[in-house]
């Protein structure tokens, strides 16, 4: 899966496609015009469908992971017997993304949420949120999913692999 999602009017514009036979580009070629924005989030996944947008009390924001939780089972189990609930499945599996932006949303602000995130989780997961005032882009404490920042004529970019900068 490929998807994209950029602060645009107020508000968050998302796209996800099945790129399983198909390259990325050839997917989103015909739609770029519609991702107007200052800053945006991209990722592509073989496990599940996102950014995944969220409504929370830290506002409107989307998020993309990349990692491997180890202890997903059990934080799903810990949600569900506390009354929370999950919703983005997929495949019968449900969405890491769902699942981190659900813990993060716990703090008392976004950061204190992530710290909190990474205290909860046993594995690895750097990830990216879009908000209103701009993209956090986080790796994961040891470092196993690691980001790498690029600049070119006063732009960032921030991604997993190098060879995505060309």
């Amino acid at each position: 899966y490929a998807g994209l999602a950029v602060w645009s009017d107020n508000k968050i514009v998302k796209k996800i496609r099945d790129i399983s036979w198909t390259q990325f580009k050839s997917k989103f070629f015909g739609e770029l015009g519609g991702f107007k924005g200052a800053h945006g989030i991209g990722v592509i996944s073989e496990v599940n469908p996102q950014p995944v947008t969220v409504l929370s009390k830290f506002g409107e924001y989307a998020i993309c992971t990349n990692g491997f939780i180890e202890n997903q089972d059990d934080l799903v189990r810990d949600r569900l017997r506390e009354g929370g609930t999950l919703t983005d499945t997929f495949n019968g599996q449900v969405n890491m993304t769902e699942m981190i932006a659900k813990l993060i949303n716990q703090g008392e602000t976004l950061w204190e949420g992530i710290e909190m995130m990474f205290d909860r989780i046993s594995g690895a997961c750097s990830l990216m949120i879009l908000t209103r005032e701009g993209i956090w882009a986080v790796r994961d404490r040891r470092g196993s999913t690691p980001l790498v920042v690029g600049e070119n004529d006063g732009a960032v970019a921030v991604t997993t692999e190098t060879t995505a900068f060309p």
